[in-house]
């Protein structure tokens, strides 16, 4: 019933040892090729790269990750099935811009979920009835980005054409702005509707002392009408064991329901989610109507408040699914009546060619 889809997915030294390998055997450039008989040079580079690929689709998303972590995520997984919660979005942080040549996803291999025991879409027939008690915890991947200054450069972030075959293998693209110019540039640029449109930016400034930029009206309302929605972590909200200080949580609250009250006032409560996002792990995540308590606390009505747990989130995944059949067109099948055979009951010719279907 209830969604969450920003649920931290636990990094591993695996992951960057492969990403660090992966930068340190680059293409080789075209005098390289050249000196080496018969371009073997780019040759042997293409099949290692798809050797590579072939090893990372055999491993599953917990290559890599430390048991603990691993029993902690399915702990934290019973759990949240215990709250209420049946939509869960994994995600994987990466900062300033995405590289094809480097990035690794641990998402994508034979299982593609981390748990598909219990997720109905991966689960043998009958198996989810035995393990969950007949009700499935569906598990979304998601690729998060937080743009800083290296963001703005003249390679962009990363969400480009020639990336659409890598984060198309993610349920979900968001942002996290973290200056004025990285939010102009979420909210007109990355929101244009497009295979590698963004479907979530995130306003978590927890982190520092005051709001480090003013929300500007014109450009959030310009992200809502392109269908891209501001999601608010609620975790800074919570008491922390790993604060270094008492002033650290009471900074980060004041913060977090500063942007909040801000942002509800600007959106007037519509497009707005509310998920976890908790650093500490597990701990942090709330049952669904606690969150809508929350809601409230940051400027929310109680009704939109519960649409930021509920309705707003799933319409965000299924807009997420669009993006990946985006240019799509399906026509109509038109039924030609014969004039001769108008009165003739069942006899009637369809034209086939009408009813193809083109995929842009």
């Amino acid at each position: 019933m209830f969604y969450d889809l920003h649920i931290p997915f636990p990094s591993s030294s695996s992951h960057s040892t492969s990403s660090a390998s992966s930068s340190n055997s680059k293409q080789p450039s075209k005098k390289q090729q050249k000196k080496s008989a018969g371009g073997g040079a780019g040759e042997d580079w293409r099949k290692k790269q798809a050797e590579e690929e072939e090893r990372k689709k055999g491993r599953d998303c917990w290559f890599g990750v430390p048991t603990e972590e691993r029993e902690k995520s399915e702990g934290g997984v019973r759990m949240a099935r215990h709250l209420g919660y049946s939509v869960l979005a994994f995600t994987q942080t990466a900062h300033s811009r995405i590289d094809a040549a480097t990035h690794y996803n641990p998402f994508n291999n034979s299982t593609r979920v981390p748990f598909p025991s219990i997720d109905p879409r991966y689960a043998a027939k009958g198996a989810a009835a035995t393990t969950v008690g007949g009700r499935g915890l569906v598990q979304l991947s998601r690729l998060h980005l937080i743009l800083d200054e290296g963001s703005l450069g003249s390679s962009g972030c990363g969400f480009l054409a020639q990336n659409t075959a890598l984060l198309s293998q993610y349920d979900i693209l968001s942002v996290q702005p973290t200056t004025l110019a990285t939010l102009l540039l979420a909210c007109l640029t990355l929101s244009v509707p497009g295979p590698n449109q963004i479907s979530i930016i995130t306003l978590d400034f927890s982190t520092s002392s005051r709001l480090p930029f003013h929300l500007k009206r014109k450009p959030v309302l310009q992200a809502l009408r392109l269908g891209v929605v501001f999601e608010i972590l609620y975790s800074p909200l919570l008491p922390s064991p790993t604060a270094a200080s008492s002033t650290q949580p009471s900074q980060a609250r004041q913060t977090t329901l500063s942007t909040a009250q801000d942002l509800a006032r600007i959106t007037r409560g519509k497009g707005i989610i509310i998920s976890s996002g908790g650093e500490g792990g597990w701990g942090t995540l709330r049952g669904g109507g606690d969150v809508v308590n929350l809601g409230t606390i940051m400027g929310l009505k109680p009704n939109l408040a519960y649409a930021a747990v509920v309705l707003t989130p799933k319409k965000v995944v299924l807009r997420a699914q669009a993006r990946k059949t985006f240019r799509g067109l399906i026509s109509t099948p038109r039924i030609i009546v014969d004039d001769d055979e108008e009165q003739q009951e069942g006899e009637m010719d369809v034209d086939e060619g009408a009813g193809s279907v083109v995929v842009g």
